[in-house]
């Protein structure tokens, strides 16, 4: 009689690969809007500084996705839905700013989002290490 060995990956979650799904197009359309709107800059200096600071939150999300294999079911739903709402949010924002005619100021939401996006990373650090001590 054979035994059937099961994979770890049949075990994860579906919705692990939709939230790494989301960190890696956040990451994508992020880089992109920024580009698209500072197409116009003259310092290229700039132009990557604000790339990179845009990057950073979802960059954080794709190496946490990395490193999730060995946490809990719930710390990794958590982390899945944190990547889906700060890739929706981040992305909506953006693409406002982005699509919409020129205004001055276009590039507060460029340096808001990101700070926003590391305390909602913190905010559900917390809450989740406080309910899985709880269970």
């Amino acid at each position: 009689m054979k035994s059937k060995k099961v994979s770890r990956k049949s075990k994860r979650d579906p919705l692990d690969k939709l939230g790494l799904m989301a960190a890696e197009a956040g990451l994508i359309g992020a880089l992109g809007l920024v580009i698209y709107v500072g197409r116009n800059t003259p310092s290229y200096l700039l132009q990557t500084m604000f790339s990179l600071w845009v990057a950073a939150p979802f960059a954080a999300l794709l190496i946490a996705h990395t490193r999730a294999k060995e946490w809990s079911v719930e710390a990794r739903r958590t982390l899945c839905w944190l990547s889906l709402v700060v890739t929706v949010f981040a992305l909506t924002l953006y693409g406002l700013v982005a699509l919409h005619p020129p205004r001055t100021k276009t590039g507060l939401v460029f340096v808001l989002v990101p700070p926003l996006s590391w305390l909602s990373f913190a905010f559900a650090a917390i809450v989740s290490s406080l309910r899985t001590r709880r269970i």
